[in-house]
Order: structure tokens, then C-alpha cells, then sequence
């Protein structure tokens, strides 16, 4: 399962200038703890940088699936770094004559993060290490200053509206005064609003406003700013599509053009993303209207400089009809996951394989550890089969976040829906 041939410095920069203007810091704490996944990116000779240590046998277990040594890939963890970007705490941590060192073993090394953003940029000046996908020419500020604007809500739906894109009716306000004028506006008996940080990421500072006499609107409007940390970049409030399901399409700006990846359904609780489903089950013209979107924003990305990956998140309700709600021009909580689905099944044409993801807190009765938990997978027949490239893997360690990530992969939706019955069932997960 190797043969990229270049050694990546996998920097797993989950806290980062694009991604929030503030996040508590229970929250930049959680952020964190899927930083060890990166594992699944490695090949020998890669660096990871985490802030949460690799467990020992979560590596070991990830790099027997992976078909070398754990000695072959170097893990390093970096002390304090939910308080401040991954860039900044490796400077602070001492790191970057290590750094250094490990480049200089390896020849052709390139800079493989999470998200792009400023800090990135100048670790990667200050190591002689290019970033990827862009190689020594770097990256410009035009394309910074893009990747700054479209990771905020704001940003996208100005561009979208430009690109043709379909949003919901909805205001972007500059601050609290214009907010409460937008949803005064907006408020109406038929549907609720969603209220929204302009830049904010995983369900931080979203509501859901129910409809109502403006008094009652305002009065739970004003609780809920007064519980979420000042938003400097301002806000969004849109109407609320629903119901609805959420969907996405992941694709990448590549040298040759824009390249969709995949698409699939979220699996989301209180505006929080846990899971996903993949390929997305929707009627052709849907996900051709999502392809459409992806190469329009892509298009756009590129003019701008901008190489990489990005997403659309977007609302797809009964009658078919597409809501975009963000795009995120960084990786994901499924890109990952869909690379080592193709990892495990590198014959497999694109869509051939079904795969789902997901992220479940454990019974009572579910295993005591990750090694328990391989150990019923493995008597009952359920983990991943080389042979078949089918099967189940334990994305995570559940010593690192207390919940059970997962990913399994087979030949259609009856098959993958019935090993992720399977499964659950046999390490008792809610």
C-alpha cells in the first residue's frame, strides 16, 4: 500500500487562523483528538506532528494494516498546542531543528497540513520544506487571502452568489447590531433562521432560531450571544432549509484543473459532524448539480492561485433541490477516512466502493480497549479482508477521545449497511 515515493511532513494543524475566530477551549481540545488519524496518511519515512500523542498500539495496529513498520514513520507531539496554532507550538516546543534534521534525512520532503493558513506558510519557509501541492514556487498572498475568505461563511455565500451557486435567502452582518436588524428582517411564521459565526467550525456558536413574536425571537437571540465568544468576523443568519439532508462533494484544484473526489451524507447532531456516507444516495441530476457547484468553485480557487482540497457542505431537501451552506478549503473529517478507503482497495474504480464512517460513544458492555476491540472484530469475522478489500478498520484510538471511530467498506449500500449493523452490535456502540 505504498509508492508515493515522496516522504510527507503530515502536520495535523487542527487549530488553525482559518478555521475560528475564538473556540473555547473545551472545544479546541476536542478538535484536537483526531489529530492521530493522520497515521493513515503515512508511508515510510513520513513525520507526523500531532497535538495528542499516537498511542504505541494504535500506531502498531494502523501501520500492520498499512503493510510496514511502525519504525518506519516518525510521530511527534507538540505540548500546549490547542491554545495556540500547530506552527506556533512547534516553535515554542523547540522543535523546528528537529525538524530540520528529519527534512535533511529525507530528501524531497514536503509540508502535508491539515488547513493552509499564514503560520503553515512561514513554518514552512523557516524549515526549507514546500508545502504541498505547491512545491518550492510557495504559496502567494493572493492565494492566502482567498483561502482566509471563502473558510468564513460570509466569504462563500459572496462568492457562490457570484459563481451561480444556490444559497439560502439570508443577510451577512458585520456585527451584533446588524444581526439583530437582519433577523428582525428575516423573521417570518414560516420557517425558523439559522444564526451563525461568520467563521466558526464544528457547530461553534450556530443556532437554530425558532420562529415566533419578534420579542421572543430577540430574547432568545440575545441569551445565546451572550453564551458564544466575540466573533470578530462577524455574522450570518439564514433561513433554515429544512428538512433537509446534509450533503457534500469533496474535490481538489490540481495543476491540470479541478478533480471531484467523492460525495456523500453528513451524519450531524446539534450542528456537530460525526459521520458519513459515501457515495451519496441521491438521483443522478443531484449530484451532478453538486459536481457543477465544485467545478465552478474550483475554478474560481485556481484563478486565485489556490491548490489543494476543498468541500461543499449543502442542504438537499425532498423535492430534490440543492442549498449550499459553506465550503471548507482544507481537509476534512472524510478526507482521511476516503484516502484509506482507497488505500484498501487500490483496484477498486472510483465509486465502486461504498464506505461509511462514523464516530459513536460506547455502552457499558463495549470493549475495554482498542486491543479488546480488534480482538471481537476479529473473531467475528468483521475486520478488513485484503484479499476481498472489504471490511471494517478502527479509524482511532478510543484511549485518546472515550468514543470508537470507524470505517467500513464494501461492494454496495445492503453490504456496507449490514457490516456497520455488524459492527456496533459487536462492540456494544450507542
Amino acid at each position: 500500500m505504498t509508492g508515493r515515493g515522496t516522504p510527507w511532513l503530515i502536520l495535523a494543524n487542527r487549530i488553525n487562523e482559518t478555521i475560528a475566530d475564538t473556540l473555547p477551549p473545551t472545544l479546541a481540545a476536542e478538535a484536537v483528538l483526531q489529530s492521530p488519524r493522520k497515521v493513515w496518511l503515512t508511508e515510510p519515512g513520513d513525520v507526523v506532528l500531532s497535538a495528542v500523542t499516537v498511542p504505541a498500539a494504535f500506531l502498531a495496529y494502523a501501520c500492520e494494516v498499512l503493510g510496514f513498520a511502525p519504525a518506519d514513520v516518525v510521530t511527534l507531539t507538540v505540548p500546549d498546542a490547542t491554545e495556540r496554532t500547530l506552527a506556533e507550538g512547534i516553535r515554542r516546543a523547540g522543535l523546528t531543528d528537529r525538524l530540520r534534521a528529519l527534512a535533511a534525512e529525507r530528501p524531497g520532503m514536503r509540508m502535508l497540513p491539515y488547513a493552509l493558513d499564514r503560520p503553515t506558510v512561514r513554518l514552512a519557509t523557516e524549515l526549507g520544506v514546500p508545502l504541498h501541492p505547491y512545491g518550492p514556487g510557495g504559496v502567494s498572498e493572493q492565494t492566502l487571502e482567498a483561502a482566509y475568505r471563502l473558510n468564513t461563511k460570509s466569504g462563500f455565500r459572496d462568492t457562490a452568489a457570484a459563481l451561480g451557486i444556490r444559497v439560502p435567502d439570508g443577510h451577512v452582518c458585520g456585527d451584533e447590531d446588524e444581526l439583530y436588524a437582519a433577523v428582525r428582517e428575516l423573521s417570518a411564521p414560516r420557517h425558523d433562521l439559522i444564526v451563525k459565526p461568520a467563521r466558526s467550525a464544528n457547530g461553534y456558536g450556530v443556532l437554530r432560531l425558532p420562529r415566533g413574536p419578534w420579542h421572543q425571537v430577540r430574547h432568545t437571540l440575545a441569551g445565546h450571544l451572550a453564551a458564544v465568544l466575540h466573533q470578530s468576523s462577524g455574522w450570518v443568519v439564514e433561513e433554515c432549509i429544512a428538512p433537509a439532508r446534509d450533503v457534500s462533494v469533496q474535490a481538489a484544484v490540481e495543476p491540470h484543473g479541478t478533480q471531484v473526489l467523492y460525495d456523500g451524507q453528513m451524519r450531524t447532531s446539534n450542528a456537530q459532524f460525526h459521520g458519513y456516507r459515501s457515495p451519496l444516495h441521491a438521483p443522478a441530476g443531484v449530484r451532478e448539480e453538486l459536481t457543477g457547484m465544485a467545478r465552478r468553485l474550483g475554478d474560481h480557487l485556481a484563478a486565485r492561485g489556490y491548490l489543494g482540497p476543498f468541500s461543499i457542505d449543502a442542504r438537499l431537501t425532498p423535492p430534490g433541490k440543492l442549498y449550499a451552506i459553506e465550503c471548507n478549503l482544507r481537509r476534512t473529517g472524510t478526507t482521511t477516512l476516503h484516502h484509506l478507503a482507497r488505500r484498501l482497495d487500490p483496484a477498486a474504480r472510483p465509486g465502486d466502493t461504498v464506505w461509511i464512517a462514523d464516530t459513536r460513544t460506547a455502552t457499558p458492555a463495549a470493549p475495554r480497549d482498542l486491543a479488546e476491540g480488534l480482538a471481537r472484530l476479529r473473531q467475528s469475522g468483521l475486520l478488513h479482508d485484503p484479499g476481498r478489500g472489504r471490511g471494517a478498520v478502527l479509524a482511532g484510538d478510543p484511549a485518546v477521545s472515550g468514543a470508537w471511530s470507524y470505517l467500513v467498506t464494501a461492494g454496495d449500500e445492503a453490504e456496507a449497511e449490514l457490516l456497520e449493523q455488524r459492527l456496533r452490535a459487536v462492540l456494544a456502540l450507542d
